[in-house]
């Protein structure tokens, strides 16, 4: 009767050990939704099927990570709004020029660091045109540069090597629990559910919406090397650009993917072409 207790017992002890192996044993995947703005995960929130990654708010505030994007902005979505306001105006003749206009990309940038989830108590300040009447952008323009904004430097985020390596935790995570899916897998047969990857076709935004699908963010599949529709995905490809599978893989393209492990992989696939 004595052994039937030991026995109990040290299974009593070893049942808390086998739930404790369950969980991740890597301390370094922290979840880095923390580090980013209140506008950003309310952005990315909005948009589950995509994926989008939380920018640091050090990366967003640094001017090297925002060069050239001002203008950007402008032409893309200020330049539009302008047109609006001009055709709106009775006197043509003291029709501003575009540099006398508030800047929609500070007014985006504003937005997407401030501390606050309501577009409506953004104090956006602009100018006063030829007529005396101070010109401001409504809050769903400033909403649609700062979308904009974001889509642009998140392309920037993910082919830095910060930003290379977040993805790669990201996977390391989920195969700790189980599964390989972050972006989903790929439905040939052939291929044995390996993981894909995010792109888009352009690096420039599709503002006017007029690339259809083709525009948004699309799948890719490194063992069979085709791209997939994503029909449900509501972000610009110019989110990933064309250029971030690529970098990806060959970084770390053997540490994740299965198929990519042989030595002559690629001297087999020149063949089999």
């Amino acid at each position: 009767s004595n052994s039937n207790n030991s026995n109990t017992n040290m299974n009593k002890k070893q049942q808390p050990a086998k739930t404790q192996s369950k969980k991740p044993q890597n301390p370094k995947l922290p979840t880095t939704m923390s580090l980013t703005t209140p506008w950003a995960r309310k952005f990315i929130l909005s948009r589950p099927k995509d994926a989008l990654l939380p920018i640091p708010r050090e990366f967003l505030t640094d001017g090297f990570n925002l060069v050239q994007l001002a203008p950007i902005i402008e032409r893309t979505v200020g330049d539009d709004i302008r047109a609006n306001l001009d055709r709106g105006s009775s006197n043509t003749r003291n029709t501003p020029s575009p540099s006398s206009y508030p800047s929609l990309y500070k007014a985006a940038l504003r937005l997407i660091l401030e501390d606050t989830d309501s577009i409506q108590n953004s104090n956006i300040s602009g100018t006063k045109n030829g007529n005396g009447s101070k010109i401001a952008y409504t809050p769903s323009q400033i909403q649609k540069a700062a979308e904009v904004l974001y889509t642009l430097v998140h392309a920037r985020y993910v082919s830095s090597p910060r930003g290379l390596d977040t993805i790669r935790r990201m996977f390391l995570r989920n195969y700790e629990v189980g599964t390989n899916e972050v972006f989903g897998k790929c439905p040939r047969m052939n291929c044995a559910g390996t993981p894909l990857l995010p792109f888009g076709i352009k690096d420039s935004y599709d503002i006017d919406g007029d690339g259809g699908h083709c525009r948004k963010s699309m799948r890719y599949c490194c063992c069979c090397g085709e791209g997939f529709y994503m029909w449900e995905s509501k972000v610009d490809g110019s989110a990933w650009g064309p250029s971030f599978c690529h970098l990806f893989l060959m970084t770390y393209g053997k540490e994740i993917f299965s198929c990519l492990q042989g030595d002559n992989i690629f001297a087999e696939f020149n063949k089999s072409s």
